[in-house]
């Protein structure tokens, strides 16, 4: 929902920061670390997890605890799904990363999304897979 968002931006996000232009919702605010503006468009499962918009400076996510105690329940949830990576919070910004990249293609999407100045940092996300490279081959006019 908020994958370029630092956590300590989301905490402070209240509902006058959610807007509406040309039917769109975006999610608006500052970030804390480079004091960068940002303005980040929703999609359905954000604005679902969200649920009814409250007063203008209403918190838009409650509850929301950053911890050691925390990562390590993660972890933990991580090991006894059989994983064997480790899991941690960033885990969640690189899977949305890896999945956008998979499903659309659209680096300068992502490069925009994930805040990144540099299109090689986005880059790092990029997966080839063969059904990728079959796709991409499927695509193009046949040369003869």
């Amino acid at each position: 929902m908020f994958y370029r968002i630092e956590h300590s931006d989301i905490k402070k996000l209240t509902w006058k920061d959610v807007i509406i232009e040309n039917d769109t919702y975006f999610v608006k605010g500052i970030i804390q670390k480079t004091k960068k503006p940002f303005k980040i468009p929703l999609n359905s499962d954000a604005l679902k997890i969200m649920g009814e918009r409250k007063g203008d400076d209403d918190r838009v996510v409650t509850g929301l605890v950053y911890s050691g105690y925390k990562n390590n329940l993660i972890k933990q949830w991580g090991y006894k799904a059989g994983l064997k990576k480790d899991i941690h919070p960033h885990v969640g910004r690189h899977t949305f990363a890896t999945q956008f990249t998979s499903q659309t293609k659209d680096m300068l999407s992502l490069q925009h999304i994930m805040g990144h100045k540099d299109i090689r940092t986005t880059q790092v996300y990029a997966k080839l897979v063969e059904t990728d490279v079959q796709e991409s081959m499927d695509k193009m006019d046949t040369l003869l």
